[in-house]
Formats: structure tokens, sequence, C-alpha cells
């Protein structure tokens, strides 16, 4: 019992007794933000082909693809920069007399076109359904100064950080001291989805445009610092 009573008296102490002035800190968290205009594109677009038998919609599909590639070749836009994202071949199915009965099949090729010039976005998306795509899934767009971007981000937020610190110390009466930790916190890349777009853009009278707006990269951190009295 006695060594029981002696460790409870010993954390009571420990409770009770009052933090020493070097043990005090702050704790402050900070936002960055940088805006840069994208200079990438990656555009999805789909051909999808119906038949009677799965062999017949897969020969269709692949057809279509190839004219797909040689327009976009047309336009400056290199093999490397169209790849095959999803390929899909399926049955449909209706009903009849109350039965389900297969419909014929569906050949999808879903193709991701990589572009390093945003103003060819739309000559893009022209070229693509011209040629036979009968679908536009989006546009992604991107910066080559993404992870430039993202290091002013973080330094701009440990800046805030820090004067918000700084201000919490001075309204207790003291000073910001050194520092202690920092970390981040959801530093993000700078991607901009858009929505999807419609088929009928390859036939209106004038050519696709895309104007893309800002990419923004948003940083947080949380540092916590020495309080300093005075």
């Amino acid at each position: 019992m006695r060594t029981g009573t002696s460790l409870l008296a010993t954390l009571f102490v420990l409770i009770s007794s009052p933090l020493h002035a070097q043990d005090a800190s702050l704790v402050a968290s900070g936002t960055g933000t940088v805006r840069l205009p994208p200079d990438r594109a990656t555009l999805s677009v789909a051909i999808e082909s119906r038949a009677p038998e799965a062999s017949d919609a897969g020969t269709r599909n692949a057809e279509i693809v190839g004219r797909v590639r040689s327009a976009l070749s047309s336009e400056g836009i290199g093999p490397d920069e169209v790849t095959t994202a999803h390929y899909n071949v399926r049955a449909e199915w209706r009903r009849q007399d109350g039965e389900r009965v297969r419909d014929g099949y569906v050949a999808e090729t879903m193709l991701s076109i990589a572009l390093d010039e945003i103003n060819a976005t739309g000559t893009a998306i022209d070229a693509a359904l011209a040629a036979g795509a009968n679908r536009v899934d989006g546009v992604r767009f991107s910066s080559s100064r993404a992870e430039e971007a993202r290091r002013e981000a973080i330094a701009s937020a440990v800046q805030d950080a820090m004067g918000t610190a700084a201000a919490m110390a001075a309204a207790a009466g003291g000073r910001l001291g050194g520092l202690i930790e920092l970390t981040t916190e959801g530093a993000t890349r700078p991607l901009a989805p858009m929505r999807a777009l419609r088929a009928e853009v390859a036939y209106a009278d004038a050519p696709t445009e895309i104007t893309p707006g800002d990419l923004t990269v948003i940083a947080q951190v949380v540092g916590r610092w020495r309080y300093e009295g005075s």
C-alpha cells in the first residue's frame, strides 16, 4: 500500500505543478495559394461501335480508332501522345415480350490525348469527332510549373503560420521563439477538370474553342514554436 500511495502522490505533484516558461509553446496553421495559367491539356475521347456480333463490333471499332489516330497525326499530334486508356466489348440487351433478349454488341475504346499546347485542344476535339469519335469525356488541364507552384504555396503557408504564431505570442505578452515542429497538410497539385463535352460540337459551323481558367494550388501547414515570456 505504501508503494501505491507514493505513486499517487507523485502523479498529483506532476499534474498540479505549473509548466515552466521554457516548456510553453504556440501552435498555428497557415495557408498559401498560388494561381498559374495551364500550359498542358489531356483530352479523353471515346469511340463506340455497335454490331450484331462481338467480332464485328470490335473490327468496326478498330477501324474508327485508326481513322481517329490518323486525323490527330495530321494535326501534328504524334502516336506517343495518343494512348489507349480503356477498351471494352459488351453485350447490349432489350426487353421483348417481358424477357431479356440480347440486342447486339458494343465495342468501346477510350483514347487519352496529351497536348503540350492549350490552343490545340479545340482542334484535336474537332479532328477526333470528324474522324468518327462519338463522345468527348472531358479535358483536364495542368501546368509544367506544378512542382514550382507547390513549393511557392508551401513557403507562403509557412509565412502565414509564422505571422499568426507571432501575433499570438505578442498578444500573450511575450515573443515567438524557435521552431519546434512544422508539417504540411493537403498540399495539392494544380489540376482543373472540365465537364464532358457533347459530340455535337464537331458539327457546329464554328470550330470548338476551349478557354481554361487559371489553376489554383493550395498548401496548408501546421507549426509549433516555443513561447518566450517577457
